[in-house]
Formats: structure tokens, sequence, C-alpha cells
């Protein structure tokens, strides 16, 4: 084991300006990096692009740019990187798009170099040849949306499939004669954990700085967004700090972001184990700098990986609008409720049922478009945005159900009604045809007896052969 390990961290798909992001990673390397990591895909922007076989990755410009100068960095100074890309499925479509920007730059730029290509997304068939012989995969979180446990049903309906894959594939993707590693859907966590426990350090304290930079320069005090981390793991301790030379990592910061995106904030739960923070210790070692000790691992089995899919369940169409009358707002819950019936009556004399052929839903921003029914504040300003979502099995149900809706809300009569129209709209025209519905459906935990089983990995040269 070394004495020490060096990680620069960044967020591939949230880009800094080229020269800063040069000077942050020279500012870096002076002091000693031993390897670049950087994670880009998520459910965070929900299931449609997991979804939708044919959309196109997000933010492909932002992660075009941030590969351009770490992949660089990391070439020219002679240490190995790990990214998982992919924005934001980390799906195979997703992914071979980046490796085609790669590529491009790579032929640009003369540059020669070799990666292990892990990919996330799994095959059906490997996951319901694993059903069909009695493994057992449940739901990750209470939803009544989701199944308590998978069926063979839900993966048909699912259009891909991806797998979140663990630190063990991406450690021995860099074990291979690499420049570096890119994976696919991979957990934040996982992928900064590899090289720190290939390079022999406590699974506990590697896995507390994992999370700790897993979004790079979010655990900081965050005066400049989304900046590089510099993270040093020892025996038993980590520190945090940043070459921004306007930022700077605080007990605060570097505590609150260990802290989140979990039922239990002391218990981050992992692929074979959780991570107790319990005993964790924070010290504000200088103005910029925090040292943190005292994460443990605890082992758990079976190890599992979560596995996600998403199904189309229907198309959508929506209109936004202004209401400022008083008198309105005053019985917008009730007159809302009068345009319901209204719409719903006439689709009814249309064979159309409501929950089954289509779905009406109105979010009120200025009351409750936020949080919904679990809003606690119900004040109401001088003003409110009312978005008129209607989604059906059909794009043309999905249509009507706006068009009808939007003309009713719009000159529908209330008690105490002076004025002609009841709202106003900032576009022509007043509805548009949005993309297509998906849920997640699959969001279950896969056991695995090998945790690098369902992940391929291949040894891509750069620039590829045509």
């Amino acid at each position: 084991m070394a004495k020490e390990f060096n990680v620069l961290s960044i967020i591939c798909h949230m880009a800094m300006p080229a020269e800063k992001a040069k000077k942050e990673a020279e500012k870096a390397f002076e002091w000693g990096v031993d390897a670049i990591v950087g994670q880009s895909n998520s459910t965070d922007w929900g299931p449609y692009w997991l979804g939708d076989p044919d959309c196109h990755m997000l933010d492909r410009a932002q992660v075009s740019n941030n590969m351009n100068v770490f992949i660089k960095e990391a070439l020219d100074h002679k240490v190995p990187f790990a990214f998982s890309l992919g924005t934001p499925s980390g799906s195979n479509k997703h992914l071979d798009e980046c490796l085609d920007d790669i590529d491009q730059f790579a032929r640009e730029n003369n540059l020669h170099f070799k990666i292990a290509l892990v990919r996330g997304e799994v095959s059906k068939d490997y996951i319901l040849n694993k059903l069909k012989s009695g493994e057992k995969f449940e739901k990750v979180i209470d939803s009544d949306r989701l199944p308590e446990y998978l069926s063979e049903k839900d993966v048909e309906e699912a259009n891909r499939i991806v797998a979140q894959m663990g630190p063990e594939p991406i450690m021995k993707a860099l074990q291979m004669d690499v420049d570096g590693v890119i994976t696919g859907r991979a957990l934040d966590v996982g992928l900064h954990m590899a090289p720190l426990l290939n390079a022999g350090f406590d699974k506990g304290t590697a896995a507390h700085m994992a999370k700790t930079i897993e979004c790079a320069g979010v655990c900081l005090d965050g005066r400049q967004g989304f900046t590089t981390v510099y993270a040093t793991i020892g025996d038993g301790y980590f520190k945090i700090t940043t070459p921004n030379e306007e930022d700077r990592a605080s007990i605060k910061s570097v505590a609150g972001h260990s802290l989140f995106e979990r039922r239990n904030p002391f218990r981050e739960e992992n692929p074979g184990g959780y991570l107790d923070l319990m005993e964790a210790v924070h010290e504000q070692i200088d103005d910029k700098t925090v040292k943190v000790s005292g994460g443990k691992w605890q082992p758990v089995e079976p190890y599992t990986v979560k596995v996600e899919g998403a199904k189309l369940t229907g198309y959508r169409c929506i209109s936004i609008v202004g209401i400022r009358e008083e008198k309105l707002l005053g019985q917008l819950d009730s007159f809302l409720e009068t345009m319901r019936k209204k719409t719903d009556d006439w689709l009814s004399a249309k064979n159309l049922k409501a929950g089954e052929d289509y779905n009406l839903n109105f979010r009120i921003y200025g009351t409750d478009g936020v949080l919904g029914k679990v809003e606690k504040v119900k004040t109401v300003g001088h003003e409110v945005g009312l978005i008129i979502e209607g989604s059906g099995r059909t794009q043309e149900i999905a249509n009507e159900v706006v068009e009808y809706t939007y003309g009713h809300l719009a000159y529908g009569y209330f008690p105490g009604r002076k004025s002609t129209s009841n709202c106003e709209t900032p576009y022509a025209p007043h509805f548009y045809q949005i993309p297509p519905d998906y849920r997640f459906n699959v969001w279950h935990l896969m056991p695995l007896e090998d945790p690098c089983e369902p992940f391929d990995i291949e040894v891509m040269e750069f620039p590829r052969n045509k």
C-alpha cells in the first residue's frame, strides 16, 4: 500500500471553461496526482433518457469539453483515468456517442491511447435467465409503482436495462495494460473506490472518501459551482481540498455531502456492504482543507447491484398559462376540479376512461407546483403559473385532453367572474407536444456471486480503426 494516494475528481457532464479546467489540473499535478476520476451518469433527470430508445445523450458538448481537457492531462502526466460516461442513462447508445467524440478528439490532436471499456447495459436475456432459474430481484425502494419482485413481464416492457456496477469491474479494468477506463452506468462511489482499493487502502476509508468526492466540487463551499476536488487518502484518513483558488473545503460542506441521498444519513448502502459513518470525525486543518476519518465498512450478503429500466406509459401534451384574477385564485382548486369534470364528461362520451386511456394533471406554480400534495405552506401570491398536462395512450388523445381543458379553463365561469378570459398564455399555439412519458419499472437489486459477471470488458485503442 502506498503511503498516500491522490485523486483529482471531476464531474464529466458539467463543463468548466477549458482554460479554467486546464489551470486547475496543472495546479493539482504540481501537488501530485495518482488518478483522475469523474462521473457523468445518473437517474437524477428521470426515466426518459433510459426509456426512449432513440433519444440522444444529455450535455454532449459539455462532456466532450471535459474529456478533451482531462484525458489529455492524464496522458501527458502518465496517470490513469476512470470516467463513467453516456450521460445520463449510461446506456450503450449514449456511451457510444461519447466514444465517437473521444475518437474525433484523438484524431484531431494526434493522440494514441488505450482504454478498457466496461459497458453497464445488460441484456434482457441475461436477466430473464436469472429470473427463470429462481433468482429474486427485490425492489430498492418502497414505492407502489414498483412490483415487490421483478417479473419477466417487467423486463420485457422495459426498453433497455442498465446495471449500476460496483468497484470490482472497474478495478479489474484498471489492472489491464491501459491508459484509463471508461464505463457505462456505474455507481459513483464504486467508480471512485476502484483506484483506492487497487492501491491497497482500507475499504471503509476508501468508501468514505469516494462518497465525499463523488460529485467533485459539490462537497466544497460552493462559491465556484462545479469545480475540481483534490483528495488524498492515507492510512485510516483522507483529506479534501481544491486547486480552485476561490473555493475551499469546510467541515460543513464535506460532512454535508457525505451524509446526503439516503434514508439513513449514517449508513451508505453499497454493493456487498454499507459504509458506517457513526464514528466519522471531521477536522479543519487549514482554510481550504478538511481531514476526515472514522468511516467503517460493514460487509453484507448477498452482493447485489441495482438494475434500472423504464417503460413507455403514454404520450404527452401540455399548455402553460398564467392566472392573476384575484377572485379566481381564491377558488382555483374547485374551479380546476370543475374543469376536470367537464373534460372527463367530454371524453367519456367518446368511450375514453380516465386513468386508463388518459390522465389530466394540473401543476400550479405559485402555490404547490414543486411539492404538490405534501406542500405545507399554502400562501397564494397575486399570480400563478399553471401547467395543464395531458397524457394518453395515443398522441391524439393527449392533445385532445389539453385542448379541451384549455378552452374551458380560459373561458369557463366561476362565481364573481367579470372578465372574458381567465388566463393568458405566452406562446402560440397554446398547446405543445412534449416527449412521451416513461416510468421506472425496473428499480431492483440483482444478486451476483461474481461482481464482474454481467459486465464485459473490451480493450479499445484510440484513434479507432474505421
